[in-house]
């Protein structure tokens, strides 16, 4: 249990500073740390609910689980960061 809090919390800071970083936006890092967080606790209440052990397999796969919503949820923040509104839409 000790290893899962360690290493999901630096897994949570490490995220925090790449994610601010790369937007320069702090509600938009926010918005990608409450959508990793609640990935991570989905994936907690899983392993409750499934009975299952926390072993080093499931504390990867929790990591694991991390880092696909983290990439997943920093790619379309930085995209909504990027992209210009259509001229249509802006003369209204």
């Amino acid at each position: 249990m000790r290893e899962l809090i360690l290493t999901i919390g630096m897994s949570f800071l490490a995220v925090a500073l790449v994610v601010s970083f790369i937007t320069g936006s702090l509600p938009v890092t926010g918005l990608v740390m409450l959508a990793v967080i609640l990935v991570d606790l989905f994936l907690l209440a899983l392993i409750h609910y499934w009975d299952l052990t926390l072993n080093n397999i499931i504390i990867v796969q929790l990591v694991i689980g991390l880092g696909v919503s983290v990439d997943y949820s920093a790619h379309i923040a930085h995209t909504y960061l990027i992209t210009q509104a259509p001229e249509e839409m802006t003369r209204a």
